[in-house]
């Protein structure tokens, strides 16, 4: 949660082929490969092969869930917007063609904001007096979520930061804890309000998560927050399953959301079992692929759910800072993000903190062009900004940021249900992720200054026959645009050519 806190590669794809051995699954055809080698049978090198050293797609790793942003807490500013600039928000978070075609958008389930100091982040609640609901205090919030279900929008999360009131220590939204003893009333809220959005909207949340970062309070009540310690964590997660399983059958319970994949190492074996359906945590430690790899062991030695990365923000590189950087290298520091979570962390989803953000750290009504230049004193939160005087300005711009379009390169062409492969061998300064859905797609990150070139050794595919390639670039000067040069495909050889412009991040896609 924010806290005012010229080498080349050859990549060589396995495809599936009209032979016996595609019955076989990747990773088997990967072992026969090896052991064939090994014995020194393994076929010769054609004599057209390309003379470039081998960087290889290897088997299979996990299952894409999708790409996503929160909800928190800039509705209840949206819903002081004209109609007109709320249908564009929506449009340029969750429409595949022309937005960044969200395939996760988590809602905020407010506790009230009670003792909350900062307004738009006193999150409204449904749950006025114990057993009384008012379905109308939270309209921007529903608004958006709503927006995210016409718009298609496969995993719909909803998740609490503090309960209300009435089940809190201090009967406040923040520096508290959760009472043991109102623990069922606390499922019972969450669970009503699941139910709520399914029989008001049509909407089923896929997952609901009851605690964020439950080690921190937030005494400072700059937002919303309460302490769950470990040790009635499982409580808490057993209570809430079983409200869904009653009101809102499908709906699963996510865990923890610890700020840090140190304190999920800590906390999980008290709370870790058969209702968690995912393991979540966030990104604050901003921990190394080492790091990353250490936590996806220790959580497949726990458990077989899936692990998703729901929160990060605010870094350009340098850890946890304060500052304003609407920029490629903020872009690039995400895109890198995403790559090592996928690749070392084996997370099945990426989620950024929030979507919209007004700390800008600036006045754009008397500097129309400072939202395109670093500051120090705004934040690194949103993905698009807003103008925070905007009801006294009445300036309702939408201002980018470089990391929109890098997230873009991943949501709108990455979709759910695409593989993630693992691959060895790229060059320096690059990042190739590979991902299968039908067919190939690629997401490369070129961390260098200056271009580099990328091959891939497509193999023939079988049945089918490959298109025309096409990229899509992110850059300093590209906002996901069509690549200056495009990827070519030599129809005989099957090599994939793709050359990258300096610092910039392109999905590249190999049509059949």
């Amino acid at each position: 949660m924010f806290r005012n806190r010229p080498p080349t590669g050859l990549t060589t794809l396995r495809r599936p082929s009209v032979s016996p051995l595609a019955v076989l699954r990747p990773a088997a055809l990967a072992a026969i490969a090896a052991a064939l080698a090994a014995a020194g049978l393994a076929a010769p090198a054609r004599a057209d092969a390309p003379a470039v050293p081998a960087v290889r797609v290897l088997s299979a790793a996990q299952t894409i869930t999708g790409f996503g942003a929160s909800g928190a807490w800039w509705p209840n500013d949206a819903d002081d917007f004209s109609a007109s600039t709320r249908a564009r928000i929506a449009r340029l978070l969750f429409d595949r063609r022309t937005g960044l075609g969200l395939s996760i958008y988590r809602y905020n389930i407010g506790g009230g904001g009670v003792g909350v100091t900062a307004g738009p982040r006193a999150a409204r609640s449904f749950l006025t007096a114990p057993g009384t609901y008012d379905w109308s205090a939270d309209p921007g919030g529903t608004a958006f979520l709503r927006e995210a279900a016409r718009y298609g929008v496969r995993r719909l999360v909803g998740f609490a930061n503090s309960a209300p009131r009435f089940f809190t220590t201090n009967g406040r939204s923040c520096g508290g804890g959760l009472l043991p003893g109102r623990v069922a009333n606390y499922a019972g809220y969450l669970a009503r309000v699941a139910a709520h959005m399914r029989s008001a909207y049509g909407i089923r949340l896929a997952i609901v998560s009851p605690m964020n970062e439950p080690t921190n309070s937030f005494a400072a009540c700059n937002q919303e927050g309460m302490q769950v310690p470990a040790s009635q964590r499982a409580a808490v997660i057993r209570s809430v399953a079983g409200a869904l399983a009653s009101r809102s059958p499908g709906t699963k319970v996510s865990a923890d959301e610890s700020t840090t994949t140190v304190a999920l190492g800590a906390g999980i074996g008290h709370w870790i079992g058969p209702d968690v359906s995912t393991v979540a945590f966030h990104g604050y430690d901003f921990p190394t692929a080492a790091r990353l790899r250490a936590v996806a062991g220790m959580v497949r030695a726990h458990t077989g759910a899936r692990t998703e990365m729901t929160e990060v923000c605010c870094s350009s590189g340098s850890g946890y800072a304060r500052g304003y950087n609407p920029g490629m290298r903020g872009g690039l520091w995400l895109a890198d993000t995403i790559w090592r979570d996928l690749s070392a962390g084996g997370v099945s989803s990426f989620s950024w903190w929030t979507a919209l953000s007004p700390k800008l750290g600036c006045a754009p009504s008397s500097d129309p062009t400072c939202t395109t230049a670093s500051n120090s004193t705004g934040w690194n939160d949103g993905l698009l900004y807003y103008d925070p005087d905007f009801r006294a300005d009445g300036n309702e711009s939408i201002y980018f940021t470089r990391r929109y379009y890098a997230l873009a390169n991943f949501s709108r062409y990455i979709r759910p249900g695409a593989v993630h492969y693992r691959v060895t061998g790229v060059p320096a300064h690059v990042h190739v992720i590979a991902f299968r859905r039908n067919t190939w797609r690629f997401v490369m990150i070129n961390d260098a200054a200056g271009p580099r070139t990328v091959r891939v050794q497509l193999l023939p595919a079988g049945s089918h026959r490959y298109g025309t390639p096409s990229a899509y670039t992110t850059s300093a000067t590209a906002d996901l645009a069509p690549a200056a040069t495009p990827p070519t495909l030599n129809g005989s050889t099957h090599l994939l050519t793709a050359t990258l412009p300096g610092r910039s991040v392109s999905t590249v896609i190999v049509p059949w």
